[in-house]
Parts: C-alpha cells; sequence; structure tokens
C-alpha cells in the first residue's frame, strides 16, 4: 500500500474476526467512512452514522504489532470492507488503538497518552489499579465475600457511565457539531440516561464522584444556556448522547 492511501467505504456491519484475517465492519447506517493507510502497520480512518443519534462522528487510529501480510478492499453484497490479513504463522497479534470524537489526530494523540506501545502487562495494571482506586471510594465490612463480589461488581457497573468524551488536550465534538475546548483539568462526557438514574445514581455520585458529577451535568446545562431546545420547551434531556 501506499502511504497515506484512501480507502472510501460506503456501507458497514458487524465486526467480524475470521482465521488470520480480520475484517473491521460496523451496524450502524452509515453517512461515511474512509481509512487511511499511513504504512503497512499503521491505519487510521473515520466513520460518520446514524442510528441512536442523528449523527456520530467516530475516529480511530491504530497501529499493529505485527505487519499484515495483505490489505485490501473488498466488495460484497453488504458493501465495501477493509480486509486485513496476517501472516499464517502469527502466534499473538497486539493492536494499539486511540479514538475520538473529534478527529483522526484527536484519536492519534490519545493512543500515544494513555498508552504504552503494545505493553498489555504494563496497560493491565494500570487498568486495575485506577479501578480499585474507584471501587475503594466505598468499603464494606462485610466478610461473606459473595455477597462482596456482587457489591462491587454492582458499583462497577455504576462506574460504565457516563462515558469520557473529551480528548487527552481537551477538544470534544458537541451536539453542535462544533469542536470545543475545555480548560486544562476538566472532561466532558456523553451517555446519560437521566430518566432511569437521576433519583438513584447520581446523588450516589455526588458523594464519591463530586467532581465527576460536576463535570458530567454540565453538558446537560449547555443544551439550555447555548440555546438548545427541545420538544417540549426549554427542559434538560432525559436522555443526552453524542
Amino acid at each position: 500500500m501506499n502511504a497515506q492511501e484512501s480507502i472510501n467505504t460506503a456501507s458497514l456491519e458487524k465486526k467480524t474476526i475470521n482465521s488470520s484475517s480480520l475484517i473491521l465492519t460496523i451496524r450502524d447506517d452509515l453517512i461515511f467512512a474512509e481509512y487511511i493507510i499511513h504504512e503497512e502497520k499503521h491505519i487510521s480512518g473515520q466513520r460518520i452514522s446514524k442510528s441512536w443519534a442523528d449523527e456520530q462522528h467516530f475516529y480511530f487510529d491504530l497501529e499493529f504489532s505485527v505487519e499484515p501480510s495483505k490489505i485490501k478492499r473488498v466488495s460484497n453484497k453488504h458493501g465495501h470492507k477493509l480486509l486485513i490479513q496476517f501472516p499464517k504463522e502469527t502466534k499473538t497479534l497486539s493492536i494499539a488503538i486511540g479514538i475520538s470524537q473529534v478527529d483522526e489526530a484527536g484519536a492519534l494523540k490519545n493512543r500515544q497518552t494513555e498508552l504504552d506501545g503494545f505493553n498489555f502487562s504494563k496497560t493491565k495494571v494500570t487498568t486495575t489499579s485506577k479501578w480499585h482506586k474507584e471501587l475503594s471510594k466505598i468499603k464494606i465490612s462485610d466478610e461473606d465475600r459473595e455477597k462482596a463480589s456482587i457489591f462491587y461488581t454492582a458499583l462497577y457497573h455504576c462506574f460504565i457511565a457516563p462515558n469520557l468524551a473529551s480528548d487527552v488536550d481537551g477538544r470534544y465534538r458537541g451536539h453542535d457539531q462544533k469542536i470545543h475546548e475545555l480548560p486544562e483539568g476538566e472532561h466532558h462526557y456523553t451517555v446519560f440516561s437521566l430518566w432511569d438514574t437521576y433519583r438513584t445514581l447520581h446523588p450516589l455520585f455526588t458523594l464519591i464522584q463530586p467532581k465527576e458529577q460536576k463535570n458530567s451535568s454540565e453538558p446537560c446545562s449547555a443544551f439550555t444556556t447555548k440555546g438548545m431546545t427541545f420538544q417540549y420547551g426549554n427542559w434538560r434531556p432525559v436522555k443526552l448522547n453524542a
């Protein structure tokens, strides 16, 4: 493949892994998608889709630990896909990937900042340490390991959403589709389901995640302060997704 080769796709579906080949596909209704082959082990791209959100932007930047033996565009009844084949003797394949809602450059910077190359063990240790810190914000005295497991599994589920939606440099894509930039140290969140969580989860967050709760509530307020309204007037959103 030539450097900076661009491959446009017209339709994407679900992800499929087949033998030593990797087919990158997505299930949403596709508006636009593009892959850019920078070199044999480095690929970036974007997809703009319509499903839960009317216009959802997704950008990625990835690097393989093993050089693919073949990269080609595949066309069939489902549309166009990017087929990546690896040598048959490949035993282990590591993929370092960064994502962004802003652009490919943001995805690359996120990857380079948050990952130490292909050091999976270090990433696992770092991630485990971060989760331990969060889950340790509540300590229980029950010595029954089964009950403790149930409790901390439920607490883990509490922390799955809202999702961080800003890049490491503070940029994020707003619901107005414009790129905004946050002051250093602040974060932008998405994926809210307030009619499910308002009475229980968010009061808990004010106690154990006060800073994150403040940051996550600001996107909701931005809807009204920036003049964005809802079907029934200037209300706070029931659901808010990027």
